[in-house]
């Protein structure tokens, strides 16, 4: 930063680009709108693009916004000799100060920047600065060093996105017929603005599935806010969701709302220029909460006009199979280890499996594969859980708590040997000590 002013001035905008920042990281559209906006802005230059990886597909997410702020979304691929994919490869800020003309391949004067939006080892994709706005005519490298802190900023957001499964720029895995069926549903759905009613077990997608029907609802109110019901919701601001311009609230096990707050809820679906949809979910039987007098019959009828059924992982092993893969890629990626690939044998062992907690269960089962497996997931891998005790059901803890007690195991195996450790976990020396640190495990 420099000392005239400017530096201050920065600083202060800085910080009101990262509030935005994590403001969006309950929806990836706001997320990535916010990210561009703020690039923009402390970068100084005149437009962005944001390129999200997805690695199911190996291909990009290019988003960008319009004039009027909206964000537009589309997928691509790049060429490798490109600046965005040389910043994503390396991992490291690449600047030019002309870019070739996209029609004729005559090099026009115009500075373009790429910047990959790092998080612990994994590259969630590329920012991309055009025309910088200064006298020099190049991008300043303060100003380069304040867009990275933006962008690590955003990189945490993606990665709380992932964990809470809000990553919706990713198309859901429906390889499953039923799957197809209930997206076509869903689908069909967004085009109204009716209350939904998700039914189904703990854990077999009914928050994605709302994510989904918030990203294909017309209209500009993206925006998705999920309230987890069984958190002892006390009170929420209804009034000022009713001023604002609209998305979705998602009340997950909507059943375990109190009698004030059932009736708050029935008073806001009620309000005449309410924006917003309500969509809501139960694994229980809320016809029986009725008739027990624990839930609110008027309540039950204006959530319940259009009920989906979310069927069990257990009934669609396709999915299973691919959202393994799905997971097992996400935790290579983040315990910078070489992706495996899951044996014949351990893809069918995981659709024999009845999955009580469905994606919860898949995702600590995976999460553990990947910790101990070598070049590839066999059967074995998958069942060494079982000498692991984890006391929360709380996705992230759990696996948390997995880790934790597995690295200390191998480290008491291996006399605590960091080198030898990292031989038997399969991962880089230097992320052992950064397990242990982030794990608070002793030396």
């Amino acid at each position: 930063m420099t000392d005239d002013g400017r530096g201050i001035v920065q600083q202060g905008t800085l910080i009101t680009c990262i509030r935005s920042i994590r403001a969006g990281v309950l929806h990836t559209h706001t997320l990535i709108a916010s990210l561009l906006h703020s690039a923009c802005t402390v970068g100084h230059c005149t437009s962005a693009v944001f390129l999200l990886h997805n690695p199911d597909t190996q291909q990009f997410i290019l988003s960008v916004l319009d004039e009027k702020g909206q964000l537009s979304s589309k997928a691509v691929s790049l060429e490798k000799t490109s600046i965005a994919y040389r910043a994503f490869s390396t991992k490291s800020v690449q600047v030019t100060d002309s870019v070739p003309h996209a029609q004729n391949a005559q090099k026009v004067p115009r500075n373009l920047a790429a910047l990959p939006v790092v998080s612990g080892g994994v590259v969630w994709g590329v920012l991309e600065l055009f025309n910088a706005q200064n006298e020099s005519g190049s991008f300043l490298q303060e100003d380069l060093d304040t867009v990275s802190y933006v962008a690590e900023e955003a990189a945490s957001c993606f990665d709380s996105n992932a964990q809470s499964g809000a990553m919706d720029f990713f198309p859901l895995v429906a390889e499953d017929a039923v799957t197809q069926d209930l997206l076509s549903v869903i689908n069909s759905l967004a085009l109204t603005s009716s209350a939904v009613l998700m039914l189904g077990e703990e854990g077999s997608g009914r928050a994605a599935l709302a994510r989904h029907l918030c990203a294909q609802s017309a209209g500009d109110g993206k925006t998705f806010v999920h309230i987890v019901c069984k958190k002892n919701v006390q009170e929420l601001p209804f009034a000022s969701y009713t001023e604002s311009q609209g998305g979705v609230l998602f009340f997950d096990e909507v059943s375990y709302l109190s009698k004030e707050m059932q009736n708050n809820l029935l008073e806001f679906l009620m309000h005449p220029v309410n924006r917003w949809r309500v969509v809501a979910s139960s694994s229980i039987d809320l016809e029986q909460e009725v008739s027990a007098g624990t839930f609110l019959p008027e309540l039950y009828h204006r959530l319940s006009v259009m009920p989906v059924n979310v069927p069990p992982l257990r009934q669609r092993p396709k999915d299973t199979v691919q959202l393994a893969e799905r997971f097992v890629r996400s935790e290579c990626r983040a315990l910078g280890k070489e992706i495996p690939s899951l044996s014949e044998e351990a893809k069918q062992a995981l659709c024999e499996r009845q999955w009580e907690h469905n994606l919860h269960d898949l995702r600590r089962v995976i999460s553990s594969a990947a910790l101990v497996c070598k070049q590839q997931i066999v059967p074995q891998d998958l069942e060494r859980t079982g000498a692991v005790h984890v006391h929360s059901l709380d996705l992230h803890d759990a696996i948390t708590e997995f880790k934790k007690q597995h690295v200390q195991a191998v480290l008491d195996q291996t006399g605590g040997n960091q080198t030898e450790a990292a031989r038997v976990l399969g991962v880089q020396r230097t992320y052992v000590s950064k397990l242990m640190a982030e794990l608070g495990l002793r030396k």
